[in-house]
């Protein structure tokens, strides 16, 4: 994995499992961030603080996502 900065462009989760999407700096359209913490479980309580519109946030890119695995975490 590597660390890319973005920016937060969306904070829907059509899914409803705490996602965002972000655009990179070498990419032309926005991806999908699945958001991650030690504390947080769907559905099952913990902290969930996912960042606003226009911040710029860094993040870990998965550069060979296997299954339905991310490209991208948070």
């Amino acid at each position: 994995m590597k660390i890319v900065k973005g920016r937060v462009v969306s904070d829907v989760s059509p899914n409803e499992d705490g996602s965002f999407w972000i655009e990179t700096e070498n990419r032309g359209e926005a991806v999908r961030v699945a958001y991650t913490s030690p504390s947080y479980n769907i559905n099952n309580g913990g902290i969930f603080a996912p960042p606003v519109i226009d911040s710029y946030v860094l993040l870990y890119e998965n550069d060979n996502p296997t299954g339905n695995e991310p490209s991208f975490y948070y």
